[in-house]
């Protein structure tokens, strides 16, 4: 509680008016006492005005209102009775009055109901005026019992009342309590709250640790204590004013003793002076700005950092470069710091200051660029006069073939340098095969000197096809030694679905899609709608045998066959006719898998202009023979199927013996042979070889009795006259299905020149044997084997083996993968040249192709045989190989896959 007490004031006329109590007090609103003129009387409670005044104005009996005034003039400002509210535990005693302001009362929060255990007793817990209501009770029965906060129940002047019970469990009002009051100076605690006599003015007296304050309350009565101020001491360092004098720690008390900082550097030193109540080291210098004396000037630790007094540019008493550097802050003075000398350029300067300028390894003889063209604008840098000049390293020479401008006059090769001389084209035939060696991309290269012209009968191969005045591939000039179309039909035969134990799949879901191209002049065969009285000049006036067709349409046209079926003897086909089968019923539509075109006879292909293609060649033949003989022209997009059987011995299904002079061309077949005899057969076989057969892009399996009968995939001998023959194997894929099977056997002959066989690119897998040979007594044998892959599926016995002797030459092994069988080498004979084979065994037909056993015979992505040919592209010596067996162009530059299939 706040009181205000005025004790023993003496209040002094001043005419009007003069400052009553509170002035006294320190207010700010004072109490104005009304005197009369010159009088002296204070003005007290009724009191009339002193000698010759008015008379004070009076005080009012009880303060009146909280507005910063002592109204009563009893010394105390606002001392208004205490203000309460609420009941029992929720009243609540505030001062009515706090510094001029009302204070709010707020009663306290009730409980729900009225308690009655012990720990209650006497309370007014409800806050409804009663006290224990509902509590049991007798008659008669009294307690101690309280209206008041519980808060100050029994403290200072506060004091428990009674209450009797009246009726049973019905108590009687509370009566006799005491509770809290107003605070009166009477050594008694009035309002409760465990202080006696707290809120009185306090009276303050003397200075520093001198100071003493007391209360103006004399509960005794009379006036309030004196106040005595304490006695001075000598001043020392602890934040306080012992003397008194209203100066803390006045004198620097204990300060002037020497010390250590502890900031580095001029700093580092100090005095104690007395500062903030402490004894503290303060240094003797302050910090400054740092120079070159190698001590700490601005007290951080470091000595002339940031180079003080440095960077201004001074002589060296050096050369060149050298001569000028800049000051430098060392070891506590400026020195003049020269530019350390590099390595000398050509630029005019002296750069590694040695007195000498553009020498010792400036930059010359290093490569460079002239402003000259061909082999003269390379050269090396010279220094002339600080700068870098580019002398030629070649001076203008001769033009000669190099694919360089030799004479530096801008132009290349110019003059054709090197060449004019005649030569011959080996793989050109006929009048194409003469040429003059030219300059071509800075190599001397066989240049043609005629292109193939319409073939005239005068002893020369005029349209360069390899045949001389040919009318017939195989006949003299002007005459035929095969009449074509000598034939007579014959009943279809029944088919059986086919069971083989290939791995290829046979009869294929689809062949290989080549397309056959067709000349302008056109004639039409169709099985079932045809009629050989017709003309075969359009569809609805179709021929009904190929014998008739190619008996009656000239050289130089086409002959387009529909589906159904076709059985003539013998077909011989020795002029110029392309045949094509797998049309619909209309023409409208070719697609030989969809418009199935089957063949039950012979077939003889006998002139290098000579087409078959699009055909389904089924035959099951019961004696010895070649079915088909294939001796000129090309065969291409056809499915053959033979099965013999019964008297059938030393057979083939395809007799590919090229005659003298002639191309032999297996384009894109499917080719199936089997032999239920224990005699030998082939599926592709070879006479004396006398000219050359292409066999590109086949699909071939052969198969012959459990019981051990030898069969071979290709078979044959080489030339036993002075023909030039060669065969060449490119891009196939070959399999010997049985036992006692052969991929390749090839044997040499007497009388014969060299024979050329050449294997690229094919992928070639047997249970047996893989390729075999024999030399030739004359001439010789020549393999090249390239890109091959050639596996056993159950373990074969020789891989590759030639023969020996000077009749046979392995001239190069390159880039093939051998595996499977028990000898994968190439020893037999050794090769000429070898490079890039894997002949280590380590390699299976899962870890190389993607189902080998289901017939797929694509290579595995990233397996061994995925990019690890040789890359052989578009060279004759090779084959001349461009595309894959699906004829996908392989990649002219790069790495290239092994086998048939690219990856």
């Amino acid at each position: 509680m706040r009181r205000a007490l005025v004790l023993g004031l003496v209040l002094v006329g001043f005419g009007a008016g003069a400052v009553g109590c509170n002035a006294a007090l320190g207010v700010d609103d004072p109490v104005l006492v009304q005197t009369g003129p010159g009088g002296t009387g204070s003005g007290g409670q009724g009191g009339a005005g002193g000698q010759g005044g008015s008379g004070g104005s009076e005080c009012t009996a009880v303060e009146t209102a909280c507005d910063g005034l002592d109204d009563d003039c009893n010394g105390t400002i606002d001392d208004l009775p205490l203000a309460s509210c609420g009941e029992g535990v929720c009243r609540v005693t505030v001062e009515a009055c706090v510094d001029g302001m009302p204070v709010p009362c707020v009663p306290g929060s009730p409980s729900q109901d009225e308690l009655c255990d012990d720990d209650n007793d006497g309370i007014d817990d409800n806050c409804n005026g009663q006290v224990d209501e509902g509590c049991p009770c007798k008659i008669g029965e009294t307690q101690a019992c309280y209206t008041g906060s519980p808060d100050t129940r029994n403290i200072g002047a506060c004091k428990d009342g009674s209450q009797t019970c009246i009726a049973e469990n019905t108590w009687g009002p509370c009566e006799g309590d005491t509770l809290p009051s107003l605070e009166t100076c009477n050594a008694v605690d009035d309002d409760c709250d465990n202080i006696v006599d707290d809120g009185f003015p306090e009276i303050v007296c003397g200075e520093g640790a001198c100071q003493v304050t007391v209360s103006t309350c004399n509960p005794a009565g009379g006036d309030p204590p004196e106040c005595t101020p304490k006695d001075p001491v000598e001043e020392t360092c602890n934040g306080l004013d012992d003397d008194c004098n209203g100066i803390v720690d006045n004198g620097d008390p204990g300060g002037g003793g020497a010390c250590m900082s502890g900031v580095p550097g001029q700093c580092a030193t100090g005095t104690y002076h007395c500062d903030g109540g402490a004894l503290n080291c303060i240094p003797d210098a302050k910090p400054t700005m740092e120079t070159c004396n190698n001590a700490d000037d601005d007290c951080d630790g470091t000595t002339d950092e940031d180079n003080p007094g440095g960077g201004i540019d001074c002589p060296t008493g050096q050369m060149g470069e050298c001569a000028f550097g800049k000051t430098k802050c060392f070891v506590g003075s400026l020195i003049c710091a020269a530019p350390p000398p590099v390595d000398e350029i050509c630029d005019g300067k002296d750069n590694d200051c040695d007195g000498e300028i553009d020498t010792h390894g400036v930059d010359a003889d290093k490569p460079c660029t002239t402003d000259m063209p061909g082999e003269c604008s390379s050269g090396k840098t010279l220094c002339v006069a600080g700068e870098l000049q580019c002398k030629p390293s070649k001076l203008p020479e001769m033009e000669y073939c190099d694919g360089k401008d030799n004479d530096c006059d801008g132009t290349t090769d110019e003059g054709n340098p090197n060449g004019g001389a005649a030569c011959t084209l080996s793989f050109n035939k006929g009048v194409c095969a003469a040429g003059t060696e030219t300059c071509v991309g800075g190599i001397v290269t066989c240049v043609q000197n005629v292109q193939p012209s319409a073939e005239v009968c005068d002893g020369l191969d005029n349209d360069c096809d390899g045949d001389v005045d040919e009318s017939l591939a195989c006949g003299a000039c002007g005459s035929s030694t095969i009449a074509s179309g000598s034939c007579a039909s014959f009943a279809i035969p029944a088919q059986n679905p086919l069971t083989t134990n290939c791995e290829q799949v046979f009869p294929p879901a689809s062949s290989i899609a080549l397309s056959i191209a067709e000349t302008a002049v056109k004639y039409y065969v169709n099985a079932a709608g045809g009629n050989d009285n017709n003309d075969g000049k359009s569809p609805a006036k179709a021929w009904a045998t190929l014998c008739k067709a190619v008996a009656m349409a000239p050289a130089g046209s086409t002959i387009l066959v529909a589906q159904g079926g076709y059985a003539s003897t013998s077909v011989i086909v020795a002029k110029e006719l392309t045949i094509k089968g797998g049309f619909s019923s209309s023409f409208a539509n070719w697609n030989p898998d969809t418009y199935p075109t089957a063949f039950y006879g012979q077939l003889t292909l006998d002139h290098n202009k000579a087409v078959w293609g699009g055909f389904r060649m089924l035959a099951s033949p019961t004696s010895s023979l070649t079915q088909h003989n294939l001796r000129a022209g090309t065969f291409v997009r056809n499915y053959v199927q033979t099965l013999f059987s019964g008297g059938a011995t030393t057979s083939a299904a395809l007799g590919a013996t090229a005659c003298p002079g002639s191309t032999s061309t297996l384009f894109g077949n499917d080719l199936y042979a089997r032999s239920t005899t224990s005699t030998t057969h082939a599926a592709i076989q070879f006479g004396n070889q006398r000219g050359t057969t292409i066999l590109d892009s086949n699909r071939v399996c052969v198969e012959g009795k459990s019981n051990g009968a030898t069969t071979y995939a290709i078979n044959g001998s080489g030339p036993n006259t002075a023909s030039v023959a060669s065969l060449i194997v490119r891009n196939n894929v070959l399999e010997a299905a049985s036992n006692n099977a052969y991929l390749v056997n090839f044997l040499g002959s007497s009388g014969g020149v060299d024979f050329n066989l050449i294997f690229t690119n094919n992928t070639m897998f047997a249970r047996t044997y893989g390729v075999w040979g024999a030399a030739a007594s004359s001439g010789k044998m020549r393999w090249r084997l390239t890109n091959n892959i050639l596996f056993s599926i159950t373990g074969g016995s020789t891989a590759v083996n030639l023969g020996a002797g000077a009749g046979v030459s392995l001239d190069s092994a390159e880039g093939n993968l051998v595996f499977g069988f028990n000898n994968n080498l190439f020893s037999a004979p050794v090769p000429l040249a070898s490079s890039g084979n894997d002949t280590t065994n380590t390699p299976t037909v899962t870890s190389v192709f993607i189902n080998a056993t289901g017939g797929d015979l694509r290579l595995k992505n990233g397996g061994q045989g995925d990019g690890t040919g040789k890359n052989v592209y578009n060279q004759a010596t090779y084959g001349t190989v461009t595309t894959d067996i699906q004829q996908s162009a392989r990649p002219q530059a790069g790495v290239w896959d092994r086998g048939a299939f690219m990856n």
